[in-house]
């Protein structure tokens, strides 16, 4: 086959990939805004598991978002995951001494 018959064929195949590997961030991100939905409806509804659940996958996807982790952290509070921690001076009364130097 002659290569300007070949030259046509890979541009299309390359701007094809192009296409695709562009749009695949944008059904994750619809991806991520669908989970996130869905887990607050979850917590509003009473469903803690179900939203813990779904904002895990969510933080999948998008590790960093405040949101997510949020909700997340929302869903484990409901669940009774997390506990208020003591003060810090509660934890070890006595003050740092200096080191000698």
């Amino acid at each position: 086959m002659p290569i300007s018959l070949l030259m046509p064929a890979r541009r299309a195949f390359a701007t094809i990939c192009i296409v695709l590997l562009a749009l695949t961030p944008l059904h994750a991100q619809s991806r991520v805004i669908e989970l996130n939905d869905a887990g607050w409806k979850a917590l509003r509804d009473g469903y803690h598991d179900k939203a813990a659940a779904l904002f895990d996958e969510a933080l999948t996807l998008r590790p960093n978002d405040p949101v997510l982790l949020m909700g997340s952290g929302v869903a484990a509070h409901e669940r009774g995951l997390l506990h208020v921690r003591p003060p810090a001076a509660d934890i070890n009364p006595e003050p740092l001494q200096p080191s000698p130097a």
